[in-house]
């Protein structure tokens, strides 16, 4: 009886991964050299993936992940288990049912044209409640086949609010993508209400970092004082090394604060 994943020997894992790695490049129809020269990744390295001798580091595993569209999992799990997954069945929903074809007629209405790199983010958005203040929130994006979803939390510091004491786990937000006039449309659900936003974000700003800036539009009852519609932005995390001095950062602050890249997209009037 083999062992669960969670109790496997790095011999297990590294065959794990070598399997999974060998059909993915079977499925892209592509060489191994070509392979590592898209991927950046030495040879010899990657036939040591390749014959099980050894797990990439997470950086590398991430790059792995995601040029060939998957996630972490193939580290640890083959890749007809992941195929039968809760995500994956919910992305062959989201692709093939009667519903998404009534909806979005076009299959390439999930094929973004602005390119719209996976991995962590953070989604700035303008306060309801406070015109100086803007809230954050941490989100992977990820693919699941062609579709290219996300799962977020807010981040401290929402509407000026300073947690004195340990925070309550916040519920998740979920959502996709969808391919706009220049541009992305992102849908989000949040946790079990019924709650949703939409954002456009626009073609991407570089400036040392890679940020879409946009509108979003929250659907709820009109408050007095607050506004339902505003201004926001995606911005592309330092992955890697970089990315837990990001992460240390996160929060709310005024817009006053944030730098130029960033504030200049969320600034103003939405007209």
């Amino acid at each position: 009886m083999s062992a669960s994943s969670d109790h496997k020997s790095p011999r297990e894992i590294y065959g794990v991964f070598s399997a999974n790695l060998q059909l993915l490049i079977s499925r892209r129809s592509i060489s191994v050299s070509q392979a590592c020269r898209d991927l950046g990744i030495n040879r010899t390295q990657f036939n040591r993936y390749l014959s099980g001798q050894a797990s990439p580091r997470p950086d590398v595993l991430h790059k792995i992940c995601s040029y060939f569209e998957t996630d972490a999992r193939v580290l640890l799990t083959p890749l007809c288990e992941i195929e039968d997954s809760p995500d994956t069945r919910a992305q062959r929903w989201l692709v093939d049912s009667p519903f998404r074809k009534f909806v979005l007629p076009r299959d390439d209405q999930l094929k973004l044209n602005v390119p719209l790199r996976v991995g962590i983010h953070r989604y700035w958005q303008r306060s309801a409640l406070h015109k100086d203040w803007v809230n954050s929130y941490t989100m992977r994006v990820f693919k699941l086949g062609d579709v290219t979803v996300f799962r977020a939390f807010t981040d401290p510091g929402r509407d000026k609010v300073i947690a004195t004491r340990p925070r309550q786990r916040q519920p998740e937000i979920r959502g996709f993508f969808l391919s706009q006039v220049d541009g992305v449309a992102l849908v989000s659900f949040q946790g079990e209400s019924h709650r949703i936003s939409i954002s456009y974000l626009t073609s991407m700003l570089t400036a040392g970092n890679t940020v879409y800036p946009g509108i979003v539009m929250v659907t709820r009852p009109e408050i007095s004082g607050a506004t339902r519609v505003a201004r926001c932005a995606l911005e592309f995390l330092p992955q890697g090394s970089g990315l837990l001095s990001a992460l240390r950062d996160r929060g709310g602050r005024k817009v006053t604060e944030l730098p130029d890249y960033l504030s200049h997209g969320l600034r103003g009037k939405v007209r």
